[in-house]
Protein backbone atom coordinates (compact mmCIF):
# COMPACT_ATOMS: atom_id res chain seq x y z
CA UNK A 1 0.00 0.00 0.00
CA UNK A 2 2.86 2.35 0.74
CA UNK A 3 4.14 1.93 -2.83
CA UNK A 4 0.75 2.87 -4.30
CA UNK A 5 0.57 6.04 -2.20
CA UNK A 6 4.01 7.07 -3.46
CA UNK A 7 2.93 6.57 -7.08
CA UNK A 8 -0.13 8.76 -6.57
CA UNK A 9 1.95 11.50 -4.96
CA UNK A 10 4.25 11.47 -8.02
CA UNK A 11 1.43 12.37 -10.40
CA UNK A 12 -0.56 9.15 -10.77
CA UNK A 13 -4.23 9.33 -9.86
CA UNK A 14 -5.92 7.19 -7.29
CA UNK A 15 -8.96 5.31 -8.59
CA UNK A 16 -11.25 7.61 -6.56
CA UNK A 17 -9.60 10.76 -7.91
CA UNK A 18 -9.87 9.47 -11.48
CA UNK A 19 -13.56 8.64 -11.02
CA UNK A 20 -14.24 12.15 -9.66
CA UNK A 21 -12.29 13.80 -12.51
CA UNK A 22 -14.14 11.81 -15.18
CA UNK A 23 -17.47 12.70 -13.53
CA UNK A 24 -16.56 16.43 -13.62
CA UNK A 25 -15.57 16.18 -17.30
CA UNK A 26 -18.85 14.50 -18.19
CA UNK A 27 -20.75 17.24 -16.37
CA UNK A 28 -18.85 19.95 -18.27
CA UNK A 29 -19.45 18.29 -21.62
CA UNK A 30 -23.18 18.11 -20.95
CA UNK A 31 -23.68 21.85 -20.35
CA UNK A 32 -25.41 22.75 -23.57
CA UNK A 33 -28.20 25.19 -24.23
CA UNK A 34 -30.21 25.82 -27.36
CA UNK A 35 -30.32 29.57 -27.90
CA UNK A 36 -32.08 31.83 -30.38
CA UNK A 37 -29.87 34.10 -32.47
CA UNK A 38 -31.30 37.61 -32.24
CA UNK A 39 -28.50 39.64 -33.77
CA UNK A 40 -24.83 40.05 -34.48
CA UNK A 41 -22.03 42.56 -34.42
CA UNK A 42 -20.55 43.20 -37.87
CA UNK A 43 -16.97 42.19 -38.51
CA UNK A 44 -14.43 41.53 -41.21
CA UNK A 45 -15.86 38.15 -42.26
CA UNK A 46 -19.53 39.03 -42.04
CA UNK A 47 -19.86 39.11 -38.26
CA UNK A 48 -17.63 39.44 -35.24
CA UNK A 49 -20.03 37.89 -32.72
CA UNK A 50 -23.56 36.47 -32.62
CA UNK A 51 -26.02 37.68 -30.00
CA UNK A 52 -28.03 34.86 -28.46
CA UNK A 53 -30.82 34.55 -25.95
CA UNK A 54 -33.45 32.26 -24.50
CA UNK A 55 -37.20 32.47 -24.14
CA UNK A 56 -38.78 33.01 -20.77
CA UNK A 57 -42.50 33.64 -20.55
CA UNK A 58 -42.71 34.17 -24.31
CA UNK A 59 -40.07 36.93 -24.24
CA UNK A 60 -36.56 36.71 -25.66
CA UNK A 61 -33.93 37.38 -22.97
CA UNK A 62 -30.39 38.32 -24.03
CA UNK A 63 -27.86 35.78 -22.74
CA UNK A 64 -24.50 36.37 -24.41
CA UNK A 65 -22.40 37.60 -27.26
CA UNK A 66 -20.44 34.69 -28.76
CA UNK A 67 -17.24 35.05 -30.75
CA UNK A 68 -15.44 31.77 -30.03
CA UNK A 69 -15.70 28.51 -31.93
CA UNK A 70 -16.30 29.76 -35.47
CA UNK A 71 -14.03 28.48 -38.22
CA UNK A 72 -13.90 30.72 -41.31
CA UNK A 73 -16.13 28.36 -43.30
CA UNK A 74 -18.65 28.01 -40.46
CA UNK A 75 -18.68 31.78 -39.98
CA UNK A 76 -19.45 32.27 -43.70
CA UNK A 77 -22.20 29.64 -43.63
CA UNK A 78 -23.86 31.15 -40.57
CA UNK A 79 -23.67 34.67 -42.00
CA UNK A 80 -25.37 33.53 -45.22
CA UNK A 81 -28.30 32.30 -43.13
CA UNK A 82 -28.83 35.83 -41.78
CA UNK A 83 -30.03 36.98 -45.22
CA UNK A 84 -33.68 38.01 -45.12
CA UNK A 85 -33.89 37.96 -41.31
CA UNK A 86 -32.78 41.54 -40.68
CA UNK A 87 -35.09 43.77 -38.63
CA UNK A 88 -34.78 47.32 -37.26
CA UNK A 89 -35.83 46.63 -33.66
CA UNK A 90 -33.83 44.74 -31.03
CA UNK A 91 -35.69 41.46 -30.25
CA UNK A 92 -34.28 41.19 -26.70
CA UNK A 93 -36.53 42.60 -23.98
CA UNK A 94 -33.79 43.08 -21.37
CA UNK A 95 -31.55 45.41 -23.38
CA UNK A 96 -29.85 47.85 -23.08
CA UNK A 97 -27.79 47.17 -19.98
CA UNK A 98 -26.82 50.07 -17.76
CA UNK A 99 -23.19 48.90 -17.64
CA UNK A 100 -21.08 45.94 -18.66
CA UNK A 101 -20.72 43.00 -16.30
CA UNK A 102 -17.62 41.73 -14.56
CA UNK A 103 -16.37 39.76 -17.59
CA UNK A 104 -17.45 42.32 -20.17
CA UNK A 105 -20.79 40.67 -20.96
CA UNK A 106 -23.83 42.78 -21.61
CA UNK A 107 -24.76 45.34 -24.21
CA UNK A 108 -25.01 48.99 -23.32
CA UNK A 109 -26.96 51.49 -25.41
CA UNK A 110 -23.69 52.57 -27.07
CA UNK A 111 -22.84 48.94 -27.93
CA UNK A 112 -26.31 48.40 -29.37
CA UNK A 113 -25.72 51.09 -32.01
CA UNK A 114 -23.13 48.78 -33.61
CA UNK A 115 -25.41 45.71 -33.64
CA UNK A 116 -27.53 44.32 -36.45
CA UNK A 117 -30.80 42.72 -35.35
CA UNK A 118 -32.40 39.55 -36.67
CA UNK A 119 -35.74 37.83 -36.39
CA UNK A 120 -35.01 35.09 -33.86
CA UNK A 121 -35.62 32.22 -36.30
CA UNK A 122 -32.19 30.56 -36.10
CA UNK A 123 -31.15 28.37 -33.16
CA UNK A 124 -27.60 27.71 -32.00
CA UNK A 125 -26.40 24.94 -29.69
CA UNK A 126 -24.15 26.70 -27.18
CA UNK A 127 -21.69 24.88 -24.92
CA UNK A 128 -20.68 26.69 -21.75
CA UNK A 129 -18.80 26.09 -18.53
CA UNK A 130 -20.90 28.14 -16.15
CA UNK A 131 -24.27 29.87 -16.12
CA UNK A 132 -23.97 32.76 -13.68
CA UNK A 133 -26.74 33.52 -11.18
CA UNK A 134 -27.63 36.94 -12.63
CA UNK A 135 -30.34 37.33 -15.27
CA UNK A 136 -27.87 36.38 -17.95
CA UNK A 137 -24.21 35.70 -18.19
CA UNK A 138 -22.20 32.75 -19.23
CA UNK A 139 -18.54 31.95 -18.94
CA UNK A 140 -16.48 29.71 -21.13
CA UNK A 141 -18.72 29.95 -24.19
CA UNK A 142 -18.18 28.24 -27.48
CA UNK A 143 -20.42 27.56 -30.43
Amino acid sequence: MQCAKNQWSRGMESPDARRQRVHREVQLKNRLRLSAIGGYTPGGSGFDAVLVGYYEGGKLIFAASIRAGFTPSLRDGVFRRFTGLEVEQCPFVNLPDVHKGRWGQGLTAADMLKCRWLKPRLVAAIKFLEWTPVDYGTRGLSQ
